[in-house]
């Protein structure tokens, strides 16, 4: 099962496409979003971003930014690329 995220930093769009699990660094720790999650608004903190698009595993670096779980919708704001 996937769900929707989009990632946006003031820049530009960094990603927009179907992925079955995201791993969010927030500051009480690692949260893992799997389909279907709970909703939920969390800042993010520092560390890594790992999200997976079919078989692979994507990561970036993430300095602060905030987080929106909505259902089968992930938004993630990031305050810098």
């Amino acid at each position: 099962m996937k769900f929707h995220l989009q990632i946006l930093s003031p820049e530009e769009e960094i990603f927009e496409g179907e992925v079955s699990a995201i791993t969010l660094p927030t500051n009480q720790g690692k949260v893992e979003i799997l389909p279907n999650h709970t909703p939920l608004i969390s800042t993010l903190s520092a560390g890594t971003l790992v999200y997976l698009v079919g078989a692979s595993k994507k990561e970036m670096q993430v300095s602060s930014g905030i987080a929106r779980v909505d259902n089968s919708k992930v938004e993630i704001l990031l305050s810098e690329k």
